[in-house]
């Protein structure tokens, strides 16, 4: 199985627990509205984008639930084979065997890249509202 190289600011993340995250509906609406209820891999499309990717003989269309995007960030790298897809679905199981949605979700919003060098809901509030996780509100 591919690892992935740690990004610089990982050892400077700031884990925020989910409930204490003010953000948390900002959030869903990033990354989708069925995130906390979608399954670890979303049968359906993910067979229509293997389909695409053979007919384009490589991978051409991407698409992951947020848990496989969570596997993929925590265990392997982002190279784009069907066998790192494949490994990133198992893994993607497994995570929901092992933990909640809500725990997904909290690994996930704390891992996440934002944007502007920004790892985790904490540095994103820092760095896009000038104020910490909890304090951030939708209003």
């Amino acid at each position: 199985m591919s690892t992935t190289t740690t990004p610089p600011t990982a050892n400077r993340r700031t884990r925020r627990r989910l409930m204490a995250v003010g953000a948390v509906a900002a959030g869903l609406s990033v990354v989708g509205a069925g995130a906390g209820t979608a399954m670890a891999v979303a049968p359906t499309s993910s067979v229509s984008r293997a389909v695409a990717n053979v007919l384009h003989r490589g991978v051409s269309q991407g698409g992951s639930t947020l848990t496989q995007q969570l596997a993929k960030n925590l265990f392997l790298t982002q190279e784009r084979t069907l066998e790192r897809k494949l490994q990133e679905v198992e893994l993607a199981l497994w995570l929901e065997r092992k933990h909640t949605k809500a725990q997904i979700l909290e690994l996930y919003l704390n891992r996440v890249y934002f944007g502007s060098g920004a790892y985790g809901v904490e540095a994103a509030a820092q760095k896009y509202f000038g104020k910490p996780a909890k304090n951030v509100t939708l209003a």
